[in-house]
């Protein structure tokens, strides 16, 4: 059975007398705050032997360490050496070697220059950088690309280099 609903409100219920809003959080359980860290099982050790390896990692992982350093230094220093030597070696030239070698006795240490600059076409943006002395530090490159399957087969080398122009 269907009821019709009054458009007259109401007046809110006030709550029973000695009734009063109940919480229920505090009734609930929380799980333990999780560690930062797992918890592993320890490895047992009877006789001492895992104690004595454990104490070797450690003492040789701390010397590997101010190996590494060191080793990063003398390298540092090499390369502040090898560089001025690079640049002057290489001055002027067009092929220049990535690398020079540094030798004691028989024994050969290669220091590497891996930074290059890739070309530009832009030769005002040059002359602005470097001013009037752009031209003794930079040189033309170009490359010819001929794509051999276009070429005419009874074409001499100059032919073909004129029709490549042509084309």
């Amino acid at each position: 059975m269907k009821t019709k609903s009054s458009t007259t409100t109401a007046a809110p219920v006030a709550p029973a007398a000695g009734l009063k809003r109940i919480n229920l959080a505090g009734i609930a359980t929380t799980a333990p705050a999780a560690k930062a860290a797992k918890s592993y099982p320890e490895l047992p050790d009877p006789d001492g032997q895992v104690a004595a390896l454990v104490e070797g990692i450690l003492e040789t992982s701390d010397q590997v360490e101010a190996l590494e350093g060191s080793l990063q230094i003398e390298k540092a220093e090499l390369i502040a050496i090898a560089k001025p030597f690079y640049f002057a070696h290489h001055a002027g030239q067009m092929a220049v070697a990535s690398s020079v070698e540094a030798k004691a006795g028989d024994k050969l240490v290669r220091v590497g220059f891996s930074n290059s600059y890739r070309g530009t076409t832009d030769d005002a943006a040059i002359m602005r950088v470097t001013g009037e002395k752009g031209a003794a530090f930079f040189k033309r490159s170009f490359e010819f690309k001929i794509k051999g399957d276009l070429i005419p087969e009874n074409l001499t080398f100059l032919q073909i280099i004129f029709w490549q122009n042509q084309n």
